[in-house]
């Protein structure tokens, strides 16, 4: 009746019977009637969950949480039916995710405050016998001897920060933080506080820190922690090296960074533990923390750490100690550099002893982490040491990988992650090894993902004829499967990209097998995430093929038959879908836009001069066609998505430090498909830039100058920028005659309530700004750039934009400043006496921490004006800001392998004095990056 009342029904009534209701539920409270009160207790949380707000318009919240706190309060003993509690305490999560504003607020925060503490005290009903606890988790690392309620109520505290941290965002550390120290240390006081109360507060903390912000309460949290690493009972030590892990995962690099001297000396004690989990979970913490650290942080305890992990390692106390071990020996190689090579010899035999060892099937996860130890090791000594290794290595993992992996088989992974590290070692020594690997590849390509996944799918009737219809090939998509094999599948097409970057022009030989192959796949169904990923695969092959032109091993012919082939297939599929609906589904935007991703990114690795005059032609044909058809209403997202469009956000890493896209939920859309069409015209701009000129390049600017007028909808201006941002990054002066059609407009837009028109008008100011006629624009650019960072420059430096619309909001930012460096080096003159002012503000806001592309190329710019010593950088001013940016960038996903040599270079030319006077000024956190750039620099000379 709550759920879905009947037209005409109103639920006043029921709130009358409320007190009622809390009287049954005290009534019931008893032994006699346990059946009835669990009964009763799961029908309330339903009512709860389905319709929070009838129980607090009934004016009876206080009575009931009151109630439902004292039935989950009662232990273990009080019923013999666990599910009442459990019930009761279900209720009172659903009441505090339901009512989460009111909850917050006083005086809300009585009920929080409950729930924390109840919570905690369910954490304490812990196993007693420490033996026990040992014996069953040392192999598999788990907990399960502990009451169900433990995990029940570490879930809860997750639950309730996560909720706290969606509606509050930056404000939730204040709400959740207090309340939670409060009742981990009114429980530590009590009179008859136990080791139990100890490792319910450090698990408390654990649960709850992945969603702080501020780095005070961070530093609360880990110096509780660490208080506790040498507690007297050895589950609060192995609860806290667990915290330790789970905060350097969770608030990476702060910790690392401001603890890791506290902390390293800890996990070499704890290492030495007498009980075996303890120690496990010591060498586990210390993963976590040496993930982001380098050689210069580990070198005083890299000896006592490794020689540790070796003992254990040799001496197979449990496998999980040498899991971990493994993985431990993986990230000092990884961190150490050339200090981790006098270890080598020791080391490597002792994994191939560990990899031979392996011949049961509880020890395959064993065995695959010994794989990645020795491909990670050999990546830190470098391909001259680890050659004379490589083959016996790869050996033993094609041995495994011959007979194929059950879906389960945890080597799967590690043989991909392993060969992939081995052969970007090894380059185009690796060519033997290919020759068994890249028919693997296929072996697995080949799998008919439609039938695997109709076999995988449980039909409630198989005589649904209609369903069973939606599961043929060309529907498959529909699904979005995520079958073991569909995952085995993109696993083997990243190996096969690897390949084809390591090998390069040796790939050659190759080429025949892996065309015929990926142009079959081409014609075959496939989920999104499999097909997106074998258009990429086409990338990577046009450009190896291109590289072997380069070399002179495959002729301009052979290249140009390859796209050709691609672009038959790809197009024509392309014609298709878009032929085949009258409205343009989501399934078919995702096809179009997945095919047009696939088109631009083949075309620019290409390179110039394979696509003909006519070819060029033909596919602006169809590009303008489809762009002509395309519906896109007032309803249709503006936002093509954040990851389907240049200028997108940096890749977040996960718990495990993976890469991983920024989460956008914007669905694709005819948006997508004409944000995809547009790249591909990118493409074409850059890789056939006379023949586009010639054959299309009037035909877009009409359609540039039409999308961007403002009386067009916001999606068509997005659009409009988009194209003009192109066409003037990519053809330069070629676009000069056409900017009466656009550049006002993009003056203006940079200041567009929308944040995708923002941003894309102004990278297309930035980009022009690099011509000479540009000058007279500058200035009043530059006041744009001026408005748009007096408004949201501080609030974009401080907060982190996490909803889709601030992370819009964040990218045009960072393009503003991109454009604004880009003014002030080109046309610094033009804005006469602001124009130290306009530099000032560049540098206050570098770097720059969402937009990828922009901020590589910003950073880029700093480090070659420093290295210039252009004027009115080169200051006694403006240095200290600087090395403050240099520091920043230096080693950060906003930076890359080139570009943190230049900014060592450029660091370590400034001298020894002046530098040390410099470094006096900034953190003492830019002051050990400082000391790594100059030991960059001296290795490099």
């Amino acid at each position: 009746m709550l759920e879905a009342p009947t037209p005409g029904e109103t639920t006043a009534p029921l709130v009358q019977a409320i007190p009622e209701v809390i009287k049954v539920l005290q009534g019931l409270a008893n032994p006699q009637s346990e059946e009835m009160l669990k009964d009763t207790l799961e029908i309330l949380a339903q009512a709860i969950e389905a319709e929070a707000e009838f129980f607090k318009r009934s004016g009876c919240l206080k009575e009931l949480s009151e109630t439902l706190v004292q039935l989950a309060s009662v232990g273990a003993e009080a019923f013999s039916m666990e599910e009442i509690r459990h019930s009761a305490m279900e209720a009172l999560m659903s009441l505090a995710e339901k009512l989460i504003e009111d909850v917050a607020q006083p005086p809300g925060l009585v009920l929080l405050e409950a729930l924390v503490q109840l919570n905690v005290q369910w954490m304490q009903e812990v196993e007693e016998d420490v033996d026990v606890w040992t014996t069953e988790g040392k192999d598999m690392d788990d907990d399960d001897c502990d009451d169900d309620v433990v995990g029940i109520g570490e879930e809860n505290l997750d639950r309730l920060a996560e909720e706290l941290d969606d509606k509050f965002s930056d404000e939730s550390d204040d709400i959740i933080m207090p309340i939670v120290f409060k009742a981990i240390r009114a429980a530590m006081q009590r009179p008859d506080a136990t080791w139990k109360t100890a490792r319910s507060a450090i698990m408390a903390l654990a649960q709850v820190v992945e969603y702080v912000d501020s780095e005070d309460w961070v530093d609360q949290v880990v110096e509780f922690v660490i208080q506790q690493l040498t507690h007297a009972h050895p589950r609060v030590r192995y609860a806290a090296f667990w915290a330790i892990g789970q905060v350097c995962y969770d608030q990476s690099p702060h910790v690392q960074e401001k603890y890791h001297g506290e902390l390293l000396p800890a996990i070499v004690v704890g290492i030495d533990d007498a009980n075996i989990r303890v120690a496990t979970e010591a060498v586990s913490a210390f993963s976590a923390l040496g993930e982001e650290l380098d050689c210069d942080d580990l070198e005083d305890c890299m000896d006592d750490l490794l020689m540790r992990m070796f003992n254990h390692l040799h001496a197979g106390e449990s496998q999980m100690m040498q899991e971990h071990c493994l993985s431990g020996i993986a990230v000092i190689a990884k961190a150490g550099d050339e200090l981790f090579t006098p270890y080598y010899g020791r080391v490597m035999p002792m994994l191939k002893k560990v990899i031979q060892s392996c011949t049961k099937d509880e020890q395959r996860s064993l065995q695959g982490k010994a794989f990645e130890c020795c491909a990670l090791i050999g990546v830190a000594v470098g391909k001259e040491r680890f050659m004379a290794d490589v083959g016996e290595i790869m050996e033993a993992m094609l041995s495994v990988v011959k007979d194929g992996f059950a879906a389960d088989d945890p080597r799967r992974d590690a043989f991909f992650e392993a060969t992939q590290d081995i052969a970007r070692t090894t380059g185009k020594d690796f060519k033997p090894f290919a020759g068994r690997v890249v028919p693997s590849i296929f072996t697995v390509l080949k799998q008919d993902v439609a039938e695997t996944a109709k076999d995988d799918l449980l039909l409630e009737d198989d005589s649904d004829d209609d369903y069973n219809d939606l599961l043929d090939d060309d529907n498959l998509q529909t699904f979005g499967l995520k079958t073991s094999v569909v995952e085995e599948m993109l696993e083997a097409l990243d190996l096969l990209n690897t390949l084809l970057e390591a090998l390069e022009e040796e790939f050659c030989d190759f080429m025949p097998m892996t065309c015929e192959n990926l142009l079959t796949m081409l014609d075959r169904g496939l989920p999104d995430s499999l097909r997106q990923k074998l258009f990429k695969t086409w990338e990577y092959l046009a450009g190896c093929a291109r590289t072997a032109v380069a070399g002179g091993r495959l002729d301009t012919g052979s290249l140009r038959q390859l796209v050709t082939e691609f672009l038959k297939k790809t197009v024509g599929a392309m014609l298709t879908a878009a032929g085949k609906a009258d409205t343009l589904t989501e399934d078919i935007s995702t096809q179009l836009q997945a095919q047009s991703a696939g088109l631009a990114g083949v075309v620019r690795k290409a390179g110039e001069g394979v696509l003909t005059k006519e070819g060029v032609k033909d596919i602006v044909t169809v590009i303008v066609q489809m762009l002509d058809k395309l519906p896109c209403d007032k309803d249709t997202p503006t936002e093509p998505g954040l990851n389907r469009r240049r200028g997108a956000p940096a890749p977040e890493e996960d718990s495990d430090g993976e890469e991983r896209e920024v989460k956008d939920e914007t669905p694709i859309s005819a948006q997508s498909v004409r944000f995809s069409l547009c790249d591909v015209a990118g493409a074409l701009m850059q890789a056939n830039r006379d023949d586009f000129c010639e054959v299309a390049l009037p035909t877009f600017m009409e359609m540039v100058k039409s999308l961007v007028r403002p009386e067009r909808s916001e999606g068509d201006r997005c659009l409009g920028f988009y194209l003009a941002d192109s066409v003037v990054g990519c053809l330069a002066d070629k676009s000069v005659p056409y900017w009466n059609g656009f550049m006002n407009e993009a003056l203006a837009g940079m200041l567009d309530a929308s944040p995708v028109v923002r941003q894309f008008a102004a990278s297309a100011i930035g980009n022009g700004s690099t011509q000479a006629v540009f000058g007279p624009v500058a200035p009043a650019a530059a006041t744009q750039v001026h408005k748009v960072l007096c408004k949201q420059g501080e609030r974009h430096r401080r907060r982190r934009a996490v909803q889709l619309g601030s992370v819009q909001m964040a990218l045009a930012v960072d393009t503003c400043i991109r454009a604004l460096g880009q003014i002030c080096e080109h046309h610094g003159q033009q804005l006469g006496a602001d124009q130290g002012a306009a530099w000032s503000l560049w540098l206050q806001n570098l770097p720059i921490k969402y937009n990828l592309e922009a901020g590589k190329a910003a950073h880029a710019q700093l480090v070659d004006l420093v290295s210039r010593n252009h004027p009115m950088l080169a200051t006694p001013q403006m240095m200290p800001r600087i090395l403050a940016v240099f520091a920043d960038i230096y080693k950060s996903k906003f930076s890359g392998e080139e570009l943190d040599t230049r900014i060592a270079q450029a660091v370590a030319s400034l001298g020894e004095g002046p530098l040390k006077e410099l470094c006096s000024s900034v953190p003492e956190t830019k002051q050990r990056k400082v000391e790594q750039m100059l030991k960059t620099a001296r290795a490099g000379a």
